[in-house]
């Protein structure tokens, strides 16, 4: 029972973002629990939140191995992978950059209506180089899917997809779509808006979105 708490305890506080507090027990229930996926994948979690890429690759590829079948393991080790990528020669950061592509796409065939899986691996494809496996046209069709599945990511993903090709009007139409769509607490979709606009020098206008 008490390590059932603890381990419900770790979860607790990881869902209260007292991440610090939350490695902290989660790694003494790894101690007694090492082929515990659940532990090993919001260590994982926790610690790529902390900024040690390291650490978080290594239990969330303990994860996937005990159990390869849960999403969000594969989707938190492909964000660890893409963290690692932007460190070291650009040598490295291709193969560490296929690494997270191959996290993402076991992320989105373990469940195909995983919104967060879908969109990061649709915002891989878009934004990476040819030479990492990034394709556009793969990256529409997982936006034409994902808008299916949640219009507040999918207007997200199209603003970010027309951003890249540069189209200052329609990248602001689906950030406008988002804005009315975002019921979140964090009012992400509106902090974007509020950036694209402070971007384009449009600083009035930024400061009302703010407000």
């Amino acid at each position: 029972l008490a390590e059932n708490f603890t381990l419900e305890e770790g979860k607790k506080l990881v869902d209260q973002e007292e991440y610090k507090q939350a490695k902290d027990i989660l790694l003494r229930v790894v101690e007694k629990e090492p082929e515990n996926a659940e532990v090993n994948f919001l260590l994982c979690k926790v610690f790529l939140i902390l900024g040690d890429h390291d650490k978080s690759i290594k239990y969330g590829k303990k994860a996937v191995k005990l159990d390869p079948s849960v999403s969000d393991y594969h989707l938190w080790l492909g964000r660890a992978h893409g963290t690692q990528a932007q460190k070291g020669s650009k040598l490295k950061a291709i193969f560490r950059a296929k690494r997270a592509k191959n996290e993402f796409e076991k992320a989105v065939a373990s469940d195909s209506t995983g919104i967060e899986a879908r969109f990061d691996l649709a915002q891989y494809l878009l934004m990476a180089p040819g030479i990492a496996g990034g394709d556009k046209q793969k990256a529409k069709a997982h936006m034409k899917v994902l808008e299916g599945l949640d219009s507040l990511y999918g207007a997200i993903a199209w603003s970010f997809y027309w951003q890249n090709r540069k189209d200052t009007a329609k990248t602001e139409n689906y950030l406008k779509a988002a804005v009315r769509l975002d019921t979140t607490s964090a009012h992400w979709a509106t902090y974007m808006y509020g950036q694209f606009l402070h971007n384009q020098k449009r600083y009035h206008q930024a400061v009302e979105v703010y407000e």
